[in-house]
């Protein structure tokens, strides 16, 4: 529980600044890049500060692969970290949508009139994930999580 509580604390003040700013492009008063940076931020110092003494806040599943991979965590436990993480992503993106859907309705059918569709970056559906830009792929986007990622977490066994 610790872990999804966490989660949500983290990805919910995040995704509703990324939403302000997406709705409100033109009105730089509802939000702005830098807004959205330090939700995030915000966001994460408090899911460590509440959470992590609890569950070792991984926040992340990409983490908590390489944690599993490279430090040793039981993977026993890994597959029911990510299922929390999944599960507090998830409450965090229901309880945005409640809150915005009439606003996300509106840019929604706004996109759509436009012959943009829905799904693209900057688009209704970028307010809860990211979507990659015309240039790049799937695989680079994933392959830049994953070293990054394994980057973080790895660390020396022995110190020279």
């Amino acid at each position: 529980m610790a872990e999804a509580t966490g989660v949500f604390f983290y990805v919910f003040p995040g995704i509703a600044a990324v939403t302000c700013f997406t709705l409100n492009k033109e009105d730089a008063g509802f939000g702005s890049l830098l807004q959205v940076g330090f939700a995030f931020a915000f966001g994460i110092a408090f899911a460590i500060i509440t959470c992590a003494s609890t569950s070792g806040g991984h926040f992340n599943p990409a983490i908590t692969i390489c944690f599993a991979v490279w430090q040793g965590f039981p993977w026993r436990k890994a597959w029911y970290y990510i299922l929390a993480q999944i599960f507090g992503a998830f409450m965090a993106g229901l309880l945005l949508v409640g809150m915005y859907h009439e606003q996300l309705t509106a840019y929604a059918a706004a996109t759509i009139a436009a012959g943009d569709g829905t799904v693209f970056n900057g688009g209704p559906a970028s307010v809860l994930c990211s979507f990659p830009s015309a240039n790049q792929s799937l695989g680079y986007l994933f392959f830049i999580e994953f070293f990054v990622d394994s980057y973080i977490v790895r660390q020396p066994t022995e110190r020279s």
